[in-house]
């Protein structure tokens, strides 16, 4: 049986092109707004983790000093390199790199990001402490992820769903698991942005080119939670399309900088 790394790459490299070439993942001006709201300075040098296809790397290029992005999938990669020269984005580099074991020395990044990839990673919380071993203090963490409804029963049922989709699926989060696992790994400043986006279950498989078999035990179940809505989804029907919508959020925090946070030992307590 594959390990979930195997099954992650086999998944990816199957689909690199369907998953590259979607307008909805892809995202442009969600991607743009999503680096502005990271808010990165000219002189920073940025990571981007689980890059796939490089799509924040490149929008990050033309606002900093460097950035690169590291995937485990070969066929990303090279999607990824192959668009940069496109963007003749000089300063990206994309190279192999596990998200639970970064191949960086400990603040070596102004900012660490990772686009899409959370629920593929089995211990997310051993990926955000890595992202903070490798950020410097003082940097920024942000990543860009669909959430979950907090409703137990609702998210085991989309998650259930989605891994039926894509087996390289794990688990999306709540907003509350992900705040808090930002405050264990001890992030200030948290902020969070979320909004919904309109999905076609037809288009929503088609990028994972998931198995027709497949796809009609998901439509069925779909249907099923039309009226009282089990996956927190609001799945509904337009026209003969099969809807739903997707929870996207941003979440950004900022690494402790004892330099800043240190008292002043020259000023005497009144």
């Amino acid at each position: 049986m594959p390990s979930h790394l195997e099954r992650t790459v086999q998944v990816f490299t199957q689909q690199a092109a369907t998953y590259a070439g979607s307008s909805v993942i892809a995202a442009e001006e969600a991607r743009r707004q999503f680096v502005a709201f990271v808010d990165p300075s000219p002189g920073d040098r940025v990571l981007d983790v689980a890059t796939g296809p490089g799509f924040l790397a490149r929008h990050f290029a033309p606002l900093v000093a460097e950035v690169i992005g590291v995937d485990v999938t070969p066929a990303m990669l090279r999607r990824a390199e192959a668009a940069a020269k496109a963007q003749q984005a000089t300063n990206v580099r994309f190279q192999y790199g596990l998200a639970e074991s970064l191949p960086f020395p400990p603040a070596s990044f102004d900012i660490c990001t990772c686009g899409l990839a959370f629920h593929h990673f089995g211990e997310p919380e051993r990926v955000l402490a890595e992202m903070a071993r490798v950020t410097r203090p003082g940097g920024k963490i942000a990543i860009l992820d669909i959430i979950t409804a907090e409703t137990p029963v609702k998210a085991a049922q989309h998650n259930r769903l989605e891994q039926m989709r894509d087996p390289s699926h794990v688990r999306f989060l709540p907003l509350s698991e992900l705040a808090g696992m930002w405050g264990r790994a001890g992030l200030r400043d948290l902020r969070a942005l979320t909004y919904r986006t309109p999905r076609e279950q037809e288009e929503w498989c088609a990028i994972s080119q998931t198995p027709s078999e497949v796809i009609a035990r998901i439509q069925i179940e779909l249907l099923a939670s039309l009226a009282d809505d089990t996956t927190g989804l609001g799945v509904h029907l337009e026209g003969d399309r099969l809807c739903f919508e997707h929870t996207f959020v941003w979440i950004i925090g900022t690494l402790p900088d004892p330099r800043k946070e240190a008292p002043d030992p020259t000023k005497q307590a009144p």
